[in-house]
């Protein structure tokens, strides 16, 4: 995997490398070929101004001799106009692009003409020959008082461009010597330009406007297609040729250009070539590159991969597995490391087995321990059921002879004898209470108490407590105060749980606050749970008994009060049935100020109607617990 990612980081590497050189190398040689055909246009433009002002100038000479100003003079004679015509047929000569000389009078009418065959031989000018050659002096541009040259024109398919020199007399113009060349194929404007700008590139005359196009052999063309252009140079497109890199340059005293075309396959040929080469190059480098990163990378990777077919073995299990110390320091370090960790996992495999073994000796004695106590749990709850109910049948039988002596059903009492019966009374009471406090206990241990969980409309609910506790209260001058609650706040529990957890803890706060203090009894909600809660100004409870007060047959300190009832089951009761019921039994207090007992259960919230009903309801009494 390692050789595949260099190789291809190096192939990425010398591609991009490769296209930026593309780019530099093809814009180098675009500017370099742009620069040689502007060069080359120049040369050729400034070479074809000097042939064109020799040409005007052998005309302007011409137009000077006096055969031809006589005879351009108004009714020449036939003598004057023969003398013309050969003067005339001088100019013309063996040179084959001089077609036409023809001289003109002040209206532009041909006064005399000679023409140069079709063989390159000097005839004499003719009326018959005008037909072979028609003059068409519409491309001669402005007045003729000047020397001018005209643009170019295509006539029996050779371009053709005039030039026109006054004739004068005495400063007055009488006429025009005109003179019509043809541009020809020689063969040497072809070596020339091959020698200037090399092969491959073409020249050609432009009609200024780019109306008449022609190669500089003569051969008519139409005009290429523009596709861009700036600074001197355009792109051009010629059907079925492809693109060029064009300038053009003015030839002077003419409405001609000279044009010089570059096929930009030629401009780029060069940089092409040195791209293909650097290509070969590259691929060259790329597999030399990946041949090494492959050999260096089985370096690196052996050592590797017998590192991590051991931490697979370690991972399986064999913990005997060790590397072999080879290859570089760094990878000899590496695999040292890796065989002094080993050790270490094997050492401390074989400790944790050694201690999971102990933990599994262990937490079979906890098992067995955890058994023997739910054992014992349930033998103490059973023994505990039925001696409450065996104590249960002479305690109810004391209850029935003591109402049976308080009727003088066995003869009269005396006031000391009747006293004495209430206090038997009172204790029976009191017994059958611990008996059933017992009996709660047990059943809730068992796991045989069942909850009816309703919605409590806690309002009514605890209003409701007020008579059931009232009475005790007020024999002890205490105050019990029932705070107002949000009517539609609503406790989730199974109401008689509930009656019996709140007067367990109001009876416990009477026991224990002193005469004139005062009790308080509140609700609020947090979030989606209510708290139920109990307050007292009775004499507190230590940090020490806080932790214990909710286990069984725990009771406060009794040097803190007179209280002599109850054997420490009520809170303990009263928190299972709290949990029973999804909520918690907790409690916060300060010695000499008090006591705050909160019950918290899920909350949930009651209609108008349902509080409505509960007020009106009758409420049910539970004896509190001792």
């Amino acid at each position: 995997m390692l050789p595949l990612l260099i190789s291809t980081l190096l192939a990425a590497v010398l591609g991009a490398a490769l296209l930026l050189t593309h780019a530099t190398l093809t814009r180098a040689a675009r500017q370099a070929a742009a620069d040689r055909v502007r060069h080359s246009a120049e040369q050729l433009a400034g070479l074809a101004t000097n042939t064109i002002s020799r040409m005007r100038e052998g005309l302007a000479v011409a137009a000077r001799d006096p055969e031809i100003v006589r005879a351009a003079r108004p009714a020449p004679s036939s003598r004057e106009l023969a003398a013309a015509r050969a003067a005339m047929e001088k100019l013309l000569g063996a040179n084959v692009t001089g077609v036409v000389v023809e001289l003109w009078d002040t209206a532009g009418r041909v006064v005399a003409r000679a023409v140069h065959d079709m063989e390159g031989r000097a005839a004499p000018s003719v009326d018959s020959r005008t037909v072979l050659l028609d003059t068409e002096r519409r491309d001669i541009p402005g007045s003729l008082d000047s020397l001018r040259t005209s643009a170019l024109y295509i006539d029996k398919g050779h371009p053709h461009f005039w030039i026109v020199a006054p004739v004068r007399e005495d400063g007055r113009r009488i006429g025009a010597l005109a003179r019509e060349y043809r541009i020809a194929d020689d063969g040497r404007a072809d070596r020339a330009l091959r020698e200037l700008i090399g092969v491959g590139v073409g020249a050609y005359y432009q009609s200024r406007g780019d109306t008449v196009w022609s190669t500089v052999g003569g051969e008519p063309l139409s005009p290429p297609e523009r596709l861009d252009s700036g600074q001197g140079l355009s792109i051009v497109r010629r059907p079925g040729a492809g693109t060029f890199l064009s300038a053009s340059a003015s030839i002077g005293g003419a409405p001609i250009d000279i044009v010089i075309e570059m096929p930009e396959s030629t401009a780029v040929a060069g940089a092409r070539a040195s791209v293909m080469r650097l290509a070969i190059i590259s691929i060259v480098l790329a597999v030399l590159g990946a041949l090494v990163a492959w050999a260096m990378s089985r370096r690196i990777t052996r050592p590797l991969a017998s590192l991590t077919n051991a931490a697979e073995s370690i991972a399986r299990g064999d913990y005997a597995t060790r590397v072999p110390l080879s290859g570089d320091e760094e990878l000899v370090r590496l695999a040292t490391s890796f065989n002094r960790m080993a050790e270490e996992i094997s050492a401390t495999r074989a400790e944790l087995e050694l201690r999971a073994s102990e933990a599994q000796a262990t937490a079979i004695d906890l098992d067995r321990a955890r058994a023997d106590a739910e054992a014992a749990s349930r033998a103490k709850s059973d023994f505990l059921a039925v001696m409450s109910h065996e104590l249960r049948t002479p305690l109810n039988a004391i209850a029935g002879y003591t109402e049976l002596l308080e009727l003088e059903l066995r003869g009269p009492i005396t006031d000391a004898q009747r006293r004495d019966l209430q206090r038997i009374r009172a204790s029976q009471q009191h017994l059958l209470g611990l008996i059933s406090a017992v009996l709660d206990l047990s059943r809730i241990e068992a796991g045989r108490v069942t909850y009816d969980l309703t919605q409590v409309a806690l309002e009514p609910f605890l209003a409701g407590l007020d008579g059931l506790i009232a009475p005790q209260a007020a024999a002890k001058s205490l105050v019990l105060e029932h705070r107002p609650i949000d009517p539609t706040l609503g406790a989730l529990g199974d109401p008689e749980k509930l009656r019996q957890i709140m007067l367990n803890l109001l009876s416990n706060a009477i026991r224990y606050t002193p005469a004139g203090g005062r009790i308080v009894v509140s609700a609020e909600a947090h979030g989606d749970r209510v708290a139920i809660m109990t307050r007292d100004t009775g004499v507190g409870i230590s940090a020490e008994q806080l932790e214990t007060i909710f286990e069984p047959f725990v009771q406060l300190d009794r040097s803190l009060t007179q209280v002599r009832e109850g054997i420490g089951l009520g809170l303990a009761i009263s928190r299972d049935l709290a949990r029973g019921m999804h909520g918690e039994l907790s409690a916060e207090s300060v010695i000499g100020k008090g006591s705050v007992f909160t019950l918290t259960l899920p909350r949930c919230a009651i209609g108008v109607g349902a509080v409505r009903e509960a007020f009106t309801g009758e409420v049910a009494a539970l004896k509190p617990l001792g």
